[in-house]
């Protein structure tokens, strides 16, 4: 009996390692149980791979003709211009030769127990030597890598099999399994039909691959011979209802991306996927293997097993043309002399060592399988079909009926309705515990960023004007702003237009003369003049708001410039709330501070100002405009019908938010929620006078040197100045024109229960879509994919009426119920399964 070995190879992602597991197939009745282990990510091996790849094609174009395609040059890797590519034939022998040592010494010491390994691999070590040490039965390694390299490096050179010649090795695709092979139609004749097909022979020559070919009527063989054939001549042979057992082609070819390409002749090329139908009728009528003696076939191997084809033999690289006839002639002697297939394979490249020019010629031919199975033998193929067989019954071809099949399983059968609802609930009730704890809080903010930037364009907020300090005008002005005169000269020069109320958004605790009574001034003689100060930064007194304001009892006219973050780095206490400086690149502002009491901070400030600048800005406005506002029963400010209603601990993805300060969500305007000027226009004059008059004037810096930029749901960065131009809008907007807040579904104090029963709908919807199309995992898919983009498109507009919907946790509720209900599925075919058996 024949035994596999099956090792997966999957990308651990961040840990840095992959991910291995080693399955033994005895092909008894029941599944073998997966060994773990890991194995470090490697990068040496790509670079040394790339650089034997290039050195090796070079040595094949100087050596003799090759089999790559004459039209077309596509490499799969982009060789990097430091690598020399014009040695002299020794030269690149030798540095071929230093290149394939240097890299079968890094495969050797990655798969090898080194101490930087540890015994993450030991217990597949060990599995395999016990196997590879049964010499009683034959047995065959199977590798289902992820990584599209592990298909091109040389397996043979680890320790456990480089002095094991029995041992043959292939690949196979991870998506394809033993019981997802489709049923074919064995044939009664006791020939093994062959369609040797010989494609574009342009500077090459095909009489020697002929010759070996035609050899093989000798062992039993019908070969069919086609000779440049059409594309139409070549489909309509490869459809033939006698059928095929091999499908064998020599000529160049090429892969273009992941696509194979064949040259049949000299005019036409052929894809894969323009003769797939063709190769599906093939493989029903019993194709088994199909031979690619020419270049570059890694991609025509991918696309066979795809349509899976069960064994497909190709050359990974370009393939000078006598290695290609020796390859051939080594592996045909020894398949048709009686070797299993992947020996024979092993066998035929061992023996491509003898061309010391081309170093790493044996790392040429490779095998992929489309399912883990066996593959025939050349004397599977003289043997009729057993009288036994059940056609119907079985899903190995007819040649493998002397093992012990996997037993088909039964139809599954339909979870009850019952059982639907219930594991919905119990999905949802996880969900909720592992939202409440916060683990789902980054991906809800990032999808809320989403939502918030795909909303549809808004009219801008007429009320604001902003006067940035832009680049230029901090190269004209200095930075900060050297004198106070121009400040006051700014001021001046905006209060000839009658603006409703001036904003700066600049830290002026240092005097700057001249000027700097003028400065203060216009704040004494104008109540509707606000600036700001920041408690933020304890030990930096630039900060502080100007003393002159304080002395003369002007602490009404003075805001804090505070941003409420959120931030990976930052956790929700209320001191590391408060930030000034954007020096964590990560942090994103989405919350507006309204009011804070200083005395929670954890180190006393000068900054003595309970209320942010924005909210002192609208708070004046809307006094003016006669709308009063007042602190209600709950502490949160109210103005006429709309309340400010502050932030609990939880709300929509936040899940720890600090209730003692007084924060809402900021409901961003699509656009900017004002017009802008630079402070030089300003200062010369040259404006339209109805931009300020009654209108709220911001000023603030834009220019880099500020480092006043942060990042928001709309954009990468926004300068400071503009986020209180939305914070101020966003206010007067809601009280004035019924603009909606940000909101969440009903809660009952910090049960999220709208939320929660918004997510048990989605986890419903997945179960009864998984219940209704229990039997047709494609429209179940299908379904999935609808109705996630119908979740999606009702979270969009939701956020639009300023709702907070929990996308992340309904799509997961959505993704996980179904899969939870296949698997029970599963478990119930299994033991329905086993108990048949044990009836047996």
């Amino acid at each position: 009996m024949t035994r596999i070995a099956l090792l997966k190879i999957r990308d651990g992602g961040v840990s840095q390692k992959f991910n291995v597991s080693l399955q033994i197939f005895k092909f008894t009745s029941t599944l073998p149980r997966e060994i773990p282990g890991n194995l470090p990510h490697n990068p040496d091996i790509e670079g040394l791979y790339v650089c034997w790849q290039t050195n090796f094609r070079n040595l094949s174009e100087s050596y003799t003709n090759n089999r790559n395609s004459q039209q077309d040059n596509y490499d799969d890797w982009q060789i990097q211009s430091t690598l020399a590519t014009n040695y002299s034939t020794s030269e690149g022998i030798e540095a071929c030769q230093n290149f394939i040592e240097s890299l079968e010494n890094s495969i050797k010491e990655w798969l090898n127990p080194v101490p930087n390994i540890s015994k993450d691999l030991s217990r597949i070590r060990e599995q395999l030597a016990v196997e590879l040490n049964n010499k009683s039965e034959q047995f065959q390694i199977i590798i289902q890598p992820e990584d599209v390299l592990l298909y091109k490096l040389n397996w043979y050179v680890w320790d456990l099999l480089e002095n094991n010649l029995d041992v043959g090795i292939s690949f196979n695709l991870l998506q394809y399994h033993q019981e997802e092979l489709n049923q074919v139609k064995p044939r009664q004749k006791n020939k093994v039909r062959i369609l040797a097909v010989f494609g574009d022979s342009r500077n090459i020559n095909l009489e020697p691959d002929w010759k070996e070919i035609n050899k093989l009527k000798e062992k039993g063989a019908e070969v069919v011979p086609l000779y440049k054939p059409t594309a139409k001549k070549f489909i309509e042979a490869l459809v033939d209802e006698q059928g095929w057992d091999i499908l064998f082609f020599a000529g160049h070819s090429n892969q273009k991306n992941e696509t194979g390409i064949i040259y049949i002749n000299e005019q036409e090329t052929l894809k894969v996927q323009q003769f797939k139908n063709a190769l599906k009728e093939a493989r029903q009528y019993g194709l088994q293997i199909g031979i690619f003696n020419s270049c570059k076939g890694l991609g025509l191997a991918t696309e066979l097993s795809n349509l899976q084809i069960p064994f497909t033999i190709v050359m990974q690289d370009v393939v000078p043309d006598i290695v290609a006839q020796s390859f051939l002639k080594e592996f045909l002697t020894e398949y048709a002399g009686g070797k299993a297939l992947p020996k024979a394979l092993r066998l035929a490249q061992s023996r491509l060592e003898k061309f010391t020019e081309l170093p790493g010629a044996t790392w040429l031919p490779v095998m992929f399988q489309s399912y883990i199975g066996i593959a025939p033998t050349w004397q599977d193929f003289l043997l009729p079909k057993p009288e036994d067989y059940v056609e119907s019954e079985n899903k190995l071809p007819w040649y493998q009926y002397k093992y012990i099949p996997l037993a088909p399983p039964p139809t599954p059968k339909k979870p009850k309705l019952r059982v639907v609802f219930l594991i919905s609930l119990i999905v949802t009730i996880f969900l909720t515990g592992v939202r409440s704890l916060g683990l789902l809080e980054p991906s809800e903010l990032l999808a809320y960023d989403h939502l918030i930037s795909q909303r549809p364009s808004e009219l801008i907020d007429e009320r604001i004007l902003v006067v940035e300090i832009t680049n230029d005008d901090v190269s004209e002005y200095g930075y900060p702003i050297k004198q106070d005169a121009i400040l006051a000269q700014l001021i001046s020069e905006l209060e000839k237009y009658s603006p409703r109320i001036i904003g700066l958004d600049l830290h002026r605790y240092q005097v700057r003369q001249p000027g700097r009574e003028d400065f203060i001034q216009h704040f004494l003689e104008n109540k509707n003049i606000f600036t700001v100060c920041s408690f933020g930064s304890y030990n930096d007194i630039n900060y502080l708001p100007p003393q002159e304001l304080i002395k003369n009892n002007l602490n009404s006219q003075i805001g804090f410039s505070d941003l409420v973050v959120d931030s990976k780095k930052h956790k929700n206490t209320r001191a590391d709330l408060i930030v000034k400086q954007p020096d964590d690149e990560n942090i994103v502002i989405r919350r507006q501070l309204l009011s804070y009491e200083p005395s929670l901070l954890s180190s006393p400030s000068n900054c003595s100002t309970p209320y942010s600048f924005s909210f002192r800005i609208a708070f004046r406005f809307l006094y003016q405009e006669g709308i009063k506002g007042i602190i209600n029963k709950n502490e949160e400010f109210q103005f006429k019908s709309v309340i400010l209603k502050k932030l609990p601990s939880h709300f929509g993805g936040y899940q720890n938010l600090d209730g003692q300060i007084n924060q809402i969500m900021i409901n961003y305007r699509s656009q900017t929620p004002g017009q802008r000027v630079r402070l030089k226009k300003v200062l010369q004059g040259d404006i339209d006078p109805l931009l300020v008059k009654n209108k709220i004037v911001l000023i603030g810096y834009t220019a880099d040197s500020a480092r006043d930029n942060f990042n928001t749901p709309l954009t990468r960065k926004m300068p400071g100045v503009w986020i209180h131009a939305h914070q101020v809008s966003q206010i007067i907007s809601a009280v004035m024109e019924e603009r909606p807040l940000i909101w969440v579904l009903p809660k009952w104090r910090e049960f999220q229960w709208g939320d929660i029963l918004w997510i048990l709908v989605w986890s419903i919807l997945g179960g009864l879509l998984a219940w209704i199309l229990s039997k047709s995992p494609l429209y179940l898919g299908l379904s999935i994919i609808c109705m996630i983009w119908i979740l999606y498109r009702i979270c969009l507009f939701s956020i639009n009426q300023g709702l907070w919907l929990p996308l992340i946790p309904s799509l997961l509720s959505l993704l996980v119920t179904p899969v939870i209900l296949t698997k029970l599925k599963s478990v119930n075919s299994n033991q329905q399964l086993s108990f048949n058996q044990e009836n047996k």
